[in-house]
């Protein structure tokens, strides 16, 4: 298709209602390949054509008179114009095809009117608001998912957002201990072509307050160290702050970048900078840079962090904020302390509850 052709031609998605665009009946930009699908849901697209010109009649030959000159006025007996009144009493082909295409495009738009006043009546109370923590929003998502397929309550009646009113929330704070769905760990990366094989804790407090600022300093060859740590609002950053980090006064140089899995992309980069850096992160989105195991300690992996025997782990508890939705509330922290709740845990890279 031409470049002029995909600027003429539209589409729209019918995956009603469980996608914005669908139930807006909005025109969508459509080409070959991956325009062929819906933006937000990912849903086929339905071509829509361009509309075409009316077709004009062409003129007869009274019209095509000359100025001036008047037309013969018709009369009962005069057999030359009773076969144009007669060919006008019928459609031809192309108007019928109008007339059934007209009809048919009224028809679409009542049905996709009725389900944008649905979705707009919808009442607030039957949206369940899930909260996820950032360290846990893909593991909140599956569990949504997995809770829908299993359950009467579609997944369409969940709302997975980090912040507003909650239902649902993640915490790394559990309020009781059967909150707890999971555990993750809080680790040193290093870009994968850094030579370092261990680090102490001593020495990992020293770089991020800016005493180490050398590779040389570590025995290694001679490089700037670039300390990266993800922002200090994010949930990981605040379990750093009381445990690993703890009392420390971070040096001004040390970048941020987000969250764990930003710092993650920055550490384990082709760039000068990126060979140069380390971060720490959540044990769960280390990958796929290059995990540093600390002096003294067991290395950091799905067993020493169930065993506790790494000792900078953390919970990730989900609990019911709210009294709003409570049966399909309930439902959902049910299935995230089952059996088929842990199996998504370990997908995310995380620890369950009951161990390995």
């Amino acid at each position: 298709m031409s470049s002029t052709d995909s600027s003429l031609r539209g589409a729209v998605c019918t995956n009603v209602p469980d996608c914005v665009n669908a139930v807006a009946v909005q025109t969508l930009e459509w080409y070959p390949g991956a325009g062929e699908y819906c933006p937000e849901c990912g849903e086929a697209l339905t071509l829509r054509e361009p509309p075409q010109p009316e077709p004009v009649a062409p003129k007869s030959a009274l019209m095509m008179r000359p100025a001036g000159m008047l037309a013969p006025r018709a009369s009962a007996m005069s057999p030359r114009l009773h076969p144009v009144r007669r060919k006008a009493r019928f459609l031809s082909p192309l108007g019928w095809f109008w007339i059934v295409a007209g009809a048919f495009i009224a028809i679409a738009g009542a049905v996709f009117a009725e389900h944008r006043v649905v979705a707009a009546d919808a009442p607030a109370a039957n949206v369940i608001a899930v909260c996820p923590i950032a360290t846990a929003q893909q593991f909140a998502a599956d569990l949504v998912r997995g809770y829908a397929g299993q359950s009467a309550t579609p997944a369409s009646r969940f709302v997975v957002a980090p912040s507003g009113a909650c239902d649902v929330r993640f915490s790394t704070a559990a309020e009781t201990p059967d909150a707890v769905v999971a555990r993750d760990g809080l680790v040193a990366i290093v870009n994968p072509l850094n030579g370092v094989m261990r680090i102490s804790e001593k020495q990992l407090r020293a770089i991020f307050s800016g005493t180490i600022r050398d590779w040389s300093m570590l025995g290694g060859p001679r490089g700037a160290i670039v300390p990266i740590l993800p922002d200090p609002a994010s949930d990981e950053a605040r379990a750093l702050a009381s445990t690993l980090l703890y009392g420390l006064s971070i040096d001004p140089g040390v970048r941020r970048s987000g969250s764990s899995a930003d710092v993650t992309r920055a550490v384990a980069g082709a760039d000068r900078m990126s060979r140069g850096a380390i971060g720490l992160v959540v044990f769960s989105q280390a990958i796929p840079a290059k995990v540093v195991p600390l002096a003294y300690l067991p290395p950091p992996n799905e067993l020493s962090i169930a065993s506790r025997r790494y000792p900078y782990t953390f919970p990730i508890a989900v609990e019911s904020a709210s009294g709003r939705g409570a049966a399909a509330a309930a439902g959902l922290l049910d299935y995230a302390r089952s059996t088929a709740g842990a199996s998504i845990a370990v997908k995310n890279g995380l620890v369950p509850r009951e161990g390995l």
